[in-house]
């Protein structure tokens, strides 16, 4: 029997044209397609070795229903180049499928132009709306009319990277080629991705493109951590090569738009760890050069240059970074936080740098979440985190804002951090809160301090224990702890039952749920004014406001009672937050739409309070009654009277009318500020 009719003959096949490596590791929803593909080409004197890479799904059970009934086709844990039997080699991964001629026409394509690489074109295929999109990676039209080349044609350099697909599976590899350059290919990781596939076009004295769409690809992410192992292996590589000057603008390129793309796709907190990495990784690679200067990716210095210390304790002080975590159920509470933002700011130290993430179902609008962003400061950053995609898929955000179960999915989001220290915007810091967070609860899964509540309430019907009954406006939580007893889906579960039998239902939960890993914090901790004015703590010292370390206004908002004796505090900072205008007007809107007497008055809204205000406000009166006027509206009508003034509305009778009821406000407040 001679060469030729070895070649043809099937299944058994001693000298296949072609090799096809399939890495697997748990793909078992693509595996069957892909391999069916496969054995079904045109083209059939191949060898299909699939290589086990950890594999924990039914991946392996279904290849093995394959090899059943096709020898061509075997399993093993390890790759060795000597094992490939066959002309041409093929990298697949089990996200692709192929068309049935695909093999065939890289085949002769690769034998006509005695190519060390031959690729094709792709389509990606995407899942969710189950059709094929067009691939945009590729430069089709810098590629040399014969469709031959490599980083030999000068003319190719300055795009080379745009010229090759970013995934295995499109690449025919002479055997000879792959055999030679095996040191500098293959490693121990078995890795056939971006950098085999960099690495490899670099070192090929030809290359050719086949203009087909002959692969089909699943949409999948690229792994972050990988992604930066892949940058710095091809960019040591390409050094090590004396290639880098002469690929340099290609490399910048091609790799701001990967880190480009993925930034873009990662949810918050992922997208800011993402950022970080790159701007201490990977940005230095760049930072003088014009291309970078112009890429969309210079934002992140802008917008995270504002600590080097802060970006050095990402990775050599974790220990010192305090994460904070403050909800906002509605919009108008976007104002409030960024009090609570101010407080903070005035308490910190330089020995810690202080990571605040705001958690939002659909209350933000991204103009709101740009404002609280640029909060970020000397030893603070700020981060606006979506919590949508953490929620189980019959949980609507409108859902979750309705509900403000914010703090039962802190253990899903924030996977990289032991615990985390959560804060409504109702609270006022008053001292540095790293002493709270440095209490060691290892043994806990919440800490708070104790939750004034009617006791037959607590025992009898939540049937808890009342000394370890907390409120939960103010916690520490180990996350650790929250994810091993999987207490996000306990607290979610909880919301099934009827809201009704529960006072404050997120509380409540949270108390259920944990109710045998609950520490009580010290009541300095959280003041909470109700108990602060009414003397109900034991100790004399701990009765005035300045000695707690928190103040929580839980029952009576300072926005909407600023006259009590303890608001003035949170007012205090109110002042120096950059939303105070705005919740200034807001505070007055709502006390002078309590008085029912005509409007004397009104006004357009000032156009930079305008822009961050919810649109149901929109245009309103503001009305005042000689013995009822609201002490904050004298604030509002002079704001108002500038704003009139700046547009050259200057007409005598306006004047005299605005002039009489300053007078006539004038003669009933004595303070200008809120209490």
């Amino acid at each position: 029997m001679n060469k030729n009719n070895i070649e043809t003959q099937f299944p058994q096949v001693s000298f296949p044209k072609l090799s096809v490596i399939i890495p697997f590791k748990n793909n078992e929803n693509n595996i069957f397609q892909c391999l069916d593909s496969v054995i079904n080409q045109s083209l059939q004197e191949t060898q299909i070795l699939c290589l086990d890479q950890g594999c924990e799904d039914n991946s392996f059970e279904i290849i093995q229903n394959f090899c059943e009934n096709d020898s061509r086709i075997t399993v093993s844990s390890d790759f060795d180049i000597k094992e490939i039997k066959g002309q041409y080699v093929i990298f697949l991964s089990p996200e692709n499928y192929l068309e049935p001629i695909m093999f065939e026409r890289l085949f002769k394509k690769a034998k006509a132009t005695k190519s060390d690489i031959t690729y094709c074109d792709y389509s990606d295929y995407d899942d969710q709306v189950m059709q094929k999109i067009q691939s945009n990676d590729l430069k089709k039209e810098k590629i040399p009319p014969k469709h031959i080349f490599s980083i030999e044609n000068d003319e190719c350099c300055e795009d080379f990277f745009y010229l090759i697909p970013d995934m295995n599976g499109c690449f025919l590899y002479d055997n000879v080629f792959l055999n030679n350059h095996s040191s500098e290919l293959f490693d121990k990781f078995n890795d056939f991705g971006l950098s085999f596939i960099m690495k490899s076009s670099v070192l090929a004295t030809k290359i050719t493109f086949l203009d087909a769409k002959l692969l089909n690809h699943h949409i999948r992410n690229f792994s972050p951590e990988q992604l930066f192992d892949d940058f710095e292996k091809i960019q040591y590589f390409l050094q090590k090569k004396g290639a880098f000057f002469k690929l340099q603008n290609s490399f910048i390129s091609k790799w701001l738009d990967l880190f480009y793309q993925m930034e873009k796709k990662l949810p918050e907190p992922e997208k800011s760890v993402f950022d970080f990495k790159m701007i201490q990784r990977i940005f230095p690679c760049f930072s003088d050069l014009d291309k970078f200067k112009k890429h969309p990716l210079h934002r992140l210095l802008k917008k995270h240059n504002f600590s080097e210390n802060f970006k050095r304790a990402w990775e050599d002080m974790p220990e010192s970074i305090i994460p904070i975590i403050i909800p906002v159920d509605k919009k108008e509470e976007a104002y409030y936080t960024a009090v609570t933002i101010q407080s903070i700011l005035e308490h910190t130290d330089i020995e810690h740098f202080y990571d605040i993430y705001i958690l939002y179902a659909d209350t933000l609008t991204d103009n709101l979440k740009d404002l609280l962003e640029n909060l970020t400061q000397k030893q603070i950053r700020v981060t606006c985190v979506n919590i949508e995609s953490y929620l189980p898929q019959n949980f609507s955000p409108k859902l979750a804002r309705l509900f403000a179960c914010h703090p039962f999915v802190v253990g899903e989001i924030f996977s990289f951090y032991k615990k985390v220290l959560y804060l409504k915007p109702q609270v006022i810091v008053q001292k540095n809160i790293s002493e709270l967070f440095n209490i060691d609860i290892s043994d806990y899964t919440l800490a708070g301090s104790f939750a004034d509540e009617d006791l037959t309430y607590v025992e009898n019907d939540l049937n808890l224990i009342y000394e370890t009954f907390i409120n939960t406006d103010v916690l520490l939580i180990n996350l650790k702890q929250w994810k091993q007893n999987n207490f996000t889906r306990k607290c979610l579960d909880g919301l099934l039952v009827p809201l009704q039998q529960y006072k404050r239902p997120i509380r409540d939960i949270l108390n259920n749920v944990c109710r045998d890993a609950i520490y009580v914090l010290d009541t300095k901790y959280q003041g909470q004014t109700h108990l602060i004015q009414n003397e109900k703590y034991e100790e004399t010292d701990c009765c005035l406001p300045e000695s707690f370390h928190i103040i929580n206004y839980t029952d009576k908002k300072p926005w909407i009672v600023p006259q009590e004796e303890l608001m003035g505090i949170w007012w205090s900072y109110a002042r120096r937050s950059p939303f105070y205008e705005i919740i200034l007007f807001q505070n007055t809107l709502e006390q002078a739409q309590k008085i029912a007497h005509p409007p004397i008055f009104s006004s357009k809204i000032p156009l930079k309070i305008q822009k961050v205000l919810p649109k149901s406000i929109g245009k309103e009166e503001i009305m005042q009654q000689k013995n009822q006027l609201y002490p904050l509206l004298k604030t509002y009508i002079k704001e108002a009277i500038k704003y009139l003034f700046s547009f050259g509305r200057k007409k005598k009778a306006c004047k005299e009318k605005l002039q009489k009821i300053i007078q006539e406000i004038s003669k009933q407040i004595n303070n200008e500020r809120p209490h």
